[in-house]
């Protein structure tokens, strides 16, 4: 089953997806629907649907506000608005697919079955993420990064620093290099908290070894390797000076 949440300030719009969806796609289920993007928000951190059907225009902000406010994880977005004029913006936000009001049944298959692969071809990389590459002493020392075109084995010593950029990863390297990873930054947070990484901030988890100096202040911030400076989170700073001075 396929979970969605709708976003739309029509109320009528909302009844004509759902019926949509029930007739042409019985494998989504509907879990949440609101008219407000504040209650969009909160009804998003609780059910984190796979899907989001989402308005552009709305009287309280744009769908991409919304976008703005949210950690996406793994759901995909679907816009569904009468204006084709956002339609650039909805790929730079990597928009699932893009449907015109009036929204034509055969269009909104195609875009299901499209999440469907997807979802799929993300099930077998989840394999090769949670997969490790250990040295000879039996720990980890490289990760699997996973996007939805390649799978690329890095060596922990050559990772700067991962960022989170509206639901994917990027992993910056030594050598210059970005990698884009569909995995969000709290899985990398998670498999990565034995080792010399640490989530300073919520759009950052840096390599340790690859610290140059930490600047005082309220948080306080780091300067990497490549001269890069990162903010350190006023609630971790505590937590991430134990483990950079122990």
């Amino acid at each position: 089953m396929i979970t969605a949440l709708i976003v739309d300030d029509e109320q009528h719009a909302i009844s004509i997806l759902k019926t949509l969806l029930s007739e042409c796609c019985p494998q989504v289920e509907v879990v949440a629907e609101t008219t407000y993007m504040k209650e969009a928000m909160r009804l998003y951190k609780k059910h984190q649907t796979d899907l989001i059907f989402l308005d552009v225009e709305m009287p309280s902000g744009t769908g991409f506000d919304f976008l703005d406010s949210i950690e996406l994880g793994e759901s995909r977005v679907i816009f569904t608005t009468a204006h084709d004029n956002y339609m650039i913006k909805a790929i730079r936000f990597s928009a699932l697919d893009y449907l015109l009001k009036p929204i034509d049944p055969g269009e909104l298959t195609v875009a299901i079955d499209r999440f469907r692969k997807l979802k799929s071809k993300s099930m077998e990389q989840s394999l090769h993420f949670i997969k490790s590459v250990k040295d000879p002493n039996g720990k980890m020392d490289s990760i699997a990064i996973s996007s939805i075109e390649t799978i690329v084995f890095l060596k922990f010593a050559d990772i700067l620093y991962f960022k989170s950029e509206r639901g994917y990863t990027i992993a910056h390297t030594a050598d210059g290099q970005q990698h884009v990873s569909s995995r969000n930054i709290g899985e990398f947070e998670e498999l990565l908290q034995d080792y010399r990484f640490f989530r300073v901030h919520k759009s950052y988890v840096i390599n340790i070894d690859h610290v140059k100096k930490y600047i005082r202040g309220r948080g306080g911030s780091v300067v990497i390797s490549d001269d890069k400076e990162i903010e350190v989170s006023r609630m971790r700073k505590s937590s991430f000076l134990k483990k950079f001075v122990g």
